[in-house]
């Protein structure tokens, strides 16, 4: 099976855009506009990296990577830098970020994995 990473952000046309440039053999891809469907998602089957942005209706970032647990590979998206969380992230990019430091992230994580 191949690894598996998620894109959680409340805007489609974010989530959209990430997943077409960030797509890959190597791993798939599942996109969530929802916090609270992609926390249900991911308790059934946990990515091994998850992206997610910080400020959403409903559930911000931090109280997503808490409800799924430490053990997966996560990464805050941003555009405030003076945000507080009570989540480890493995990484925490700010707005606009570059696609290619996103990917780098992927590769990184799941080459851990194996």
């Amino acid at each position: 099976m191949k690894p598996k990473v998620v894109l959680v952000d409340d805007e489609p046309d974010v989530t959209e855009l990430f997943s077409l440039v960030l797509q890959s053999p190597s791993y798939e891809i599942e996109i969530f506009n929802d916090p609270s469907v992609a926390v249900e998602e991911m308790m059934i089957r946990p990515p091994d990296v998850l992206f997610l942005d910080y400020c959403m209706p409903g559930m911000n970032g931090d109280e997503v990577a808490l409800a799924v647990g430490p053990k997966i590979s996560k990464a805050l998206i941003t555009g405030n830098l003076d945000i507080q969380t009570q989540a480890k992230f493995d990484r925490i990019f700010l707005k606009p970020v570059a696609m290619t430091e996103l990917r780098a992230f992927i590769l990184e994580k799941i080459r851990a994995d194996i």
